[in-house]
């Protein structure tokens, strides 16, 4: 990097510790970081391999609760949390979300990250024929295919734009901190989660 751009970046980083929340998002002036290819295959071994934990650890609690569905009621059975298959199943689940997109967006844009952590569907198809033995229909492999179909069109057509550039994954903090804080954002988000919960109550009383 040249010294006239360390100036232009030392001047950006001033300008945002200086300005007020308003003129961040008016004038978010040059973004500077970038991402190389070496990068894009970390993140996407991230990102498989965290779908991967993430379909293994559902089918093995999957696994663990048909066990106990099968076996003969013994006489003081054990909560989910005590039995080992599940614990692992869940722990499995957990780390995947923990590590998986956190991690990946270090390394990968924003808009591979999302859809190819929707590959988890795939290895879930997978993983619940092999652990579960579930029958395998032809609309479950119509729907696994358009997934793939899918993944692939974003990967292939989502860098089509200026490279070298990816303004959300170079955000300062304040810029989120003002972006968080307009109020159509907050009613987006109230109205999210009202509507979210009215279904499930709603959902459950239907159930019953």
């Amino acid at each position: 990097m040249s010294e006239h751009t360390i100036n232009q970046t030392m001047a950006q980083i001033n300008r945002t510790n200086t300005t007020s929340p308003a003129s961040i998002l008016v004038d978010p002036g040059p973004i500077y970081n970038s991402y190389t290819v070496g990068y894009f295959f970390i993140g996407f071994l991230i990102t498989i391999s965290s779908s991967i934990l993430n379909a293994f650890g559902i089918n093995l609690q999957k696994l663990d609760l048909n066990r106990q569905a099968k076996a003969a009621p013994p006489l003081a059975p054990r909560k989910s949390c005590f039995r080992p298959l599940w614990l692992l199943g869940l722990s499995l689940y957990i780390l995947s979300q923990v590590l998986g997109s956190t991690l990946a967006l270090q390394y990968m844009r924003s808009e591979y990250v999302a859809p190819l952590g929707s590959a988890s569907l795939i290895f879930n198809f997978l993983f619940a024929r092999w652990l579960l033995g579930t029958k395998i229909t032809t609309l479950d492999a119509v729907g696994t295919l358009v997934v793939i179909l899918g993944v692939v069109g974003v990967i292939g057509f989502g860098n089509i734009r200026q490279a070298g550039i990816d303004e959300e994954a170079n955000m300062s903090l304040s810029t989120l901190e003002a972006l968080w804080a307009r109020p159509a954002w907050i009613a987006h988000l109230v109205l999210l989660e009202t509507i979210t919960s009215l279904v499930l109550w709603l959902a459950n009383i239907g159930y019953e």
